[in-house]
């Protein structure tokens, strides 16, 4: 797979990962309506750097760590890190924590580490579009 192609593949499963988040948090009524409609504000934004990456766009594939140290900082609020703590008390909150370390932390941290390897590493110039 192109180096396009896996940072892609993370945005897309962040993007999934996140809307989906977001949908239990509202369906139980855990988060405010606004929070809900940046949560999928959130979501058209990485399919937006989605598209871009997949047209191998530079700016994008950087955009990309951006979203991600973004995303790290958010999660580090205090709502979350309280959420973290209910961890285990009701299906939904648990639901809700999984996907948000696997789309605010586990999925961040891969794009950057994999942007660090493999594009930085590679000699950026020419080199984002191949294997």
């Amino acid at each position: 797979m192109k180096l396009t192609g896996w940072l892609a593949t993370i945005v897309i499963l962040d993007a999934a990962d996140i809307a989906l988040g977001g949908f239990i948090l509202r369906y139980v009524s855990l988060v405010p309506i606004s929070l809900t409609v940046l949560t999928y504000l959130a979501v058209v934004i990485l399919l937006i750097d989605f598209y871009f990456i997949t047209k191998g766009r530079r700016i994008a594939i950087n955009a990309g760590v951006l979203l991600s140290l973004i995303a790290m900082a958010i999660s580090t609020n205090p709502a979350h890190i309280h959420a973290l703590e209910e961890f285990g008390s009701t299906l939904p909150l648990t639901g809700a924590d999984i996907t948000m370390l696997i789309g605010f932390y586990i999925l961040p941290a891969l794009y950057i580490v994999y942007w660090l390897v493999r594009v930085r590493g590679a000699g950026y110039s020419h080199k984002a579009t191949q294997t």
